[in-house]
């Protein structure tokens, strides 16, 4: 088992400041902003692992203002620079590191993908002046619910059913990168609507539903050859981090699950940073820590 918080240890002590780990791709400038190397509960006691603060934002982006009292018709409102040497931070995420297990907490769209590919970008460039540090090239896999995946095995799968507008196949491309076969499938439906369309056509394709069902006849008195076929592609969709919309799996005994449902998580509430849009690292870290000791408390993680 790769042990990422070793590695990453290597690579933040070959980078003590913030801009040794800045990566900058098409202007896009990642860095991380804090880190905690020896992390402690509330009451001080050390509790192993290492806490990271990951922000991105768009190198001199300038941001859009709206006037918050307009008299006229239309607000074309302004543009704000940021500081001269700044740019403004627009995504961030926050992780816990603990050997090989990852608690990651992601805000204004910065996705677990894009930080595994950031850090694996890191570790590679500082290898060049530093031969001690591990190259490697992660990818951040979520956890499954063991509750919402025992349905599925102990109740058997009664239908796969794909609920998305013609737009959102279409446009965004949904599951054309996907790992899953049917959801790879289905997804091709999209290709019959062109992309290239005037506002009015897309506004029409928004309005058009798409509903496809892969559905087990018989139910449990089908084959078991059957059963565990629909139950395979089931699992193939929830395992699937690219399958975040648009599909829904019912059991044999009428219980219905998105994919969402399985995968191990918890909302919590993170304060703000001053008046901004971002968050408190502290607060950050408390709620990802604490909640990784949970997990461990109800013998969730492996030893």
């Amino acid at each position: 088992m790769f042990d990422l918080e070793v590695a990453l240890r290597r690579v933040l002590s070959a980078a003590p400041t913030v801009q040794d780990t800045q990566i900058e791709q098409y202007n896009q400038l990642t860095q991380i902003m804090h880190r905690t190397l020896d992390p402690k509960d509330v009451k001080g006691n050390s509790i192993g692992g290492l806490l990271i603060h990951i922000g991105s934002g768009t190198k001199d982006e300038h941001i859009r203002t709206m006037s918050n009292r307009p008299v006229q018709q239309d607000d074309h409102g302004g543009t704000q620079a940021p500081p001269s040497g700044y740019s403004f931070l627009r995504k961030e995420a926050f992780l816990y590191i603990v050997g090989h297990h990852v608690i990651f907490c992601g805000h204004g769209f910065l996705s677990a993908s894009t930080v595994a590919s950031y850090l694996s970008l890191l570790s590679n460039k500082l290898r060049e002046n530093n031969p001690d540090i591990v190259q490697f090239n992660i990818e951040f896999k979520a956890v499954g619910n063991c509750d919402k995946l025992s349905l599925i095995q102990q109740h058997g799968v009664k239908s796969i059913l794909l609920d998305v507008s013609a737009y959102q196949l279409s446009r965004n491309r949904l599951y054309q990168d996907s790992r899953s076969t049917i959801a790879k499938a289905l997804g091709k439906v999209g290709s019959v609507f062109t992309s290239e369309l005037s506002d009015e056509e897309l506004e029409a394709q928004s309005e058009i539903h798409i509903n496809l069902e892969v559905l087990l006849n018989g139910n449990s008195r089908a084959s078991i050859e059957a059963q565990s076929l629909m139950q395979e592609q089931a699992e193939e969709i929830i395992d699937d981090e690219t399958v975040n919309q648009g599909f829904s799996i019912t059991t044999q005994q009428g219980e219905v699950i998105q994919p969402s449902d399985v995968k191990l998580s918890k909302s919590v509430r993170i304060g703000r940073y001053d008046e901004a849009n971002s968050l408190l690292p502290d607060s950050a870290f408390t709620a990802i820590s604490e909640y990784f000791l949970e997990l461990q408390s109800r013998n969730l993680t492996e030893q």
